[in-house]
């Protein structure tokens, strides 16, 4: 089956796929977790949309994308369209410890842009910490994959209380200034004062700026280490791999070996 968005997913540039596939919708659940993705559709299209009705999947290697800053890579970035817009339930494998998913988040990229692609936050999502996949209301054509944050504010909801030693960087109007910037200040509002000018007030502008803390979440991704053995001649040479947790990548790296 073709429809103009899967053409536009087989012509996309500056990508890696690792494999290409247009399932039709016959069925509530479509479980590809052989590449990492489970897609669920809500029955009552099934019946209306079902013989129109394909999804179009193709899970990347790599590619030309921008991701937003302070964050890593946490999934396998997908390539997702469908024959007709609906509502769907997206499920993505991650390699991140589930006790830290309150760090995850899914981001998306148009797949009509060009190069690089330029992914954002989506503020919808569900992790559980008990699962290795995260779920999320699909409802347009593109790529998507979930990132998980480096820093989050110091304040921030799931985020731990302040670690010992962690440097404050706080930089705000009402800020208490360190008593050597008091003494500074003194100074020379007393120097204007003398000269006949009266004493100087800055203002701070722009931007409030937050206090952030690390989430070390790269301590926290799942490896799995691949051993493979090739006879040369009269001996044998043994190669070495550790892959992230991911089904999609470690597919692709067992095909290639």
């Amino acid at each position: 089956m073709h429809n103009k968005h899967s053409d536009k997913m087989h012509d996309l540039k500056d990508v890696c796929g690792i494999k290409d596939i247009v399932f039709p919708v016959d069925r509530q659940l479509i479980n590809w977790e052989e590449y990492g993705i489970r897609i669920n559709f809500p029955k009552k299209y099934l019946s209306s949309m079902g013989a129109h009705l394909a999804v179009h999947v193709t899970p990347l290697a790599g590619g030309k994308f921008a991701f937003p800053e302070n964050t890593i890579l946490v999934s396998t970035v997908y390539a997702v369209s469908t024959s007709i817009p609906i509502p769907m339930r997206l499920e993505l494998q991650h390699c991140i410890d589930p006790t830290m998913t309150r760090y995850l988040k899914f981001a998306t990229a148009s797949i009509n842009s060009c190069s690089p692609y330029q992914f954002s936050f989506k503020k919808e999502g569900k992790f559980q910490s008990d699962s290795w996949y995260g779920s999320f209301n699909f409802d347009a054509n593109c790529f998507i994959c979930i990132l998980g944050l480096k820093e989050v504010p110091e304040d921030d909801k799931g985020s731990k209380q302040k670690q010992k030693g962690h440097a404050m960087c706080t930089n705000r109007p009402d800020a208490q200034q360190s008593e050597g910037e008091e003494s500074e200040k003194k100074r020379r509002d007393d120097k204007s004062t003398e000269n006949g000018q009266s004493p100087s007030t800055k203002k701070s502008i722009g931007v409030e700026e937050r206090s952030t803390q690390t989430t070390h979440l790269e301590e926290f991704v799942a490896f799995v280490g691949l051993l493979f053995k090739k006879e040369e001649k009269d001996k044998d040479i043994f190669r070495f791999f550790a892959v992230k947790n991911l089904n999609a990548l470690l597919k692709v790296r067992r095909d290639i070996i």
